[in-house]
């Protein structure tokens, strides 16, 4: 009985901490460019947007390992059937809970909405972060992948 405790609460440890790890290097963020197609263009209007962060697994992972070692506690008292039923169930309402305050607690970025009339004549709007000063009639390069995704930059 104590094994199955220590067990559980190991791997719940583990998931825990995987939430936590980093990514070396420059992180992948959502809306730059990795495959890149670019064009020029001059920028015909700039106004303000906000980027939402993307979601990820942490807080379901986390409150699903919470979920299950408190649910495997709460049924430790009907045996191994109890303690394996209570981490289910527990284990399933936590990652709900935990997807759902993940879910709250995600932070929208302000940024940019940037129109730019290319120089083919064609006209596309692209919203990213802050991360420079832009006006109307800069010159700037867009940098397009096959998914949509863009990014202007000054020339």
């Amino acid at each position: 009985m104590r094994t199955n405790h220590t067990i559980l609460l190991a791997l719940c440890l583990a998931l825990a901490l995987a939430g936590c790890t980093t990514v070396k290097g420059d992180p992948y963020v959502p809306g730059e460019i990795h495959a890149q197609g670019v064009q020029m263009g001059t920028i015909t209007h700039v106004g303000p947007s906000s980027v939402a962060q993307e979601p990820t697994l942490a807080g379901p992972i986390i409150g699903g390992g919470a979920g299950a070692l408190a649910g495997g506690m709460i049924g430790s008292g009907g045996g191994a059937p109890g303690i394996a039923a209570g981490a289910v169930i527990g284990g399933g309402m936590g990652a709900l809970a935990g997807g759902y305050g993940e879910a709250q607690m995600r932070r929208v970025d302000y940024g940019l909405a940037l129109t730019v009339e290319l120089d083919n004549g064609k006209t596309v709007i692209i919203a990213q972060p802050e991360d420079d000063i832009y006006t109307v009639g800069d010159r700037v390069r867009v940098m397009r992948d096959g998914k949509g995704y863009g990014r202007v930059q000054l020339q």
